[in-house]
C-alpha cells in the first residue's frame, strides 16, 4: 500500500499547467485572423505562435485597419 501511495504521489508531480504566458508574445510575428479596426476603434483577432503552439488572441491597433491575412508584430500585451 505504501508503494502505491508513493507512485501516486510521484505521478501527481508530473503534471503541467499548460497555461500560456501572453508576455511571451511581445515581439513575435502574428497573422491577422479577423480584421482589426484602425485607431483603436475595436478589436480583431490574430494568430501568434509561442510556447510551441498557435494561440488566437484579441488585438487592437493605433494605426490603420489591418485586414485578414496581414502580417503584424505583437508590440504590447
Amino acid at each position: 500500500l505504501w508503494i502505491v501511495a508513493w507512485l501516486m504521489s510521484s505521478l501527481a508531480h508530473l503534471q503541467s499547467r499548460g497555461n500560456v504566458d501572453m508576455s511571451n508574445a511581445v515581439g513575435q510575428p502574428a497573422k491577422v485572423y479577423l480584421p482589426i479596426p484602425g485607431g483603436r476603434q475595436g478589436h480583431g483577432k490574430v494568430l501568434v505562435t509561442m510556447q510551441g503552439r498557435t494561440v488566437e488572441s484579441r488585438a487592437q491597433t493605433a494605426g490603420p485597419t489591418l485586414e485578414t491575412g496581414a502580417a503584424a508584430v505583437v508590440a504590447l500585451v
